[in-house]
Parts: structure tokens; sequence; C-alpha cells
């Protein structure tokens, strides 16, 4: 769900989600927000970076982790998601060095305490945390 920003006068961007930002006239005087990476240049993207990433890292090890869209009702970033893991996996048979962590749907619990669609149960968040710890070793 990150959105990329430019600063308009020094040209460098960042990406993050829109609502955590606080749009405020200096903030939009300052910044261009360009919305969502399109689908169609996830791809490219995706390996120019870990290109450049493992060149100037090559002992390093990518642990990607695709959070569960169970709970989030937007077709828009349940799409995203299916065309990121299915890009991801791709990437990983090219690059050993990237690990894709993911969890079945059936194994994701939401956050009882709060209805954010990726704020999962601590059930949730354990089994991710042993996913992780296993793809390091």
């Amino acid at each position: 769900t990150d959105q990329k920003f430019t600063h308009k006068q020094l040209g460098w961007s960042f990406a993050c989600h829109y609502n955590d930002l606080i749009h405020s006239p200096e903030f939009t005087q300052q910044f261009d927000c360009h919305g969502l990476l399109p689908l169609e240049e996830v791809e490219t993207a995706f390996f120019k970076f870990f290109t450049w990433l493992f060149e100037h890292y090559p002992n390093a090890t990518v642990l990607f982790i695709h959070f569960p869209t169970k709970f989030d009702s937007r077709s828009q970033f349940r799409e995203r998601a299916i065309a990121i893991h299915q890009i991801m996996t791709q990437l990983a048979t090219k690059i050993p060095s990237i690990k894709n962590i993911s969890l079945p749907e059936e194994r994701v619990q939401q956050d009882t305490s709060d209805s954010h669609p990726y704020h999962f149960a601590q059930q949730t968040v354990d089994e991710f945390a042993a996913a992780w710890e296993k793809n390091l070793n």
C-alpha cells in the first residue's frame, strides 16, 4: 500500500503508506505524490533493486514478508499482493538469497482489539517469527 513521494526541488523520493504522513500545506508544497507503483512496473523495479542490492551486498539474505490480505476488502490491494507474490517467487528462483515468507490464509488471525486489516493476532505474528527463524537457519 506504499506510495511514492518525490521532493519537488531536490528530486529524491521515498515510499510510505499515504495515511502515515501529515499532509500539511508545507508537506504538499514540498512533495509530489505519485501513488502506487503500477503493477506492470513492479517486476522490473524489484529486479533492478535486488540486482543492485546483491551487487553491493553479495552475502546478504533478503527475507521478503508477504503481508496477508485476508482482512483487506480492497480488491486493488488483494490483486497487488497476488502479483507481488508471483513476482517474488520467480525472483527467488533466479536469486537464491531471496527467501519469501508467507502464511496460508487459514492460519492468519486478526487482532481482535484492532480492525486494521494488516494488524494480526499474536499467534499470527508468532508464526511469521517462526518462519523468519526457519529461513535464517
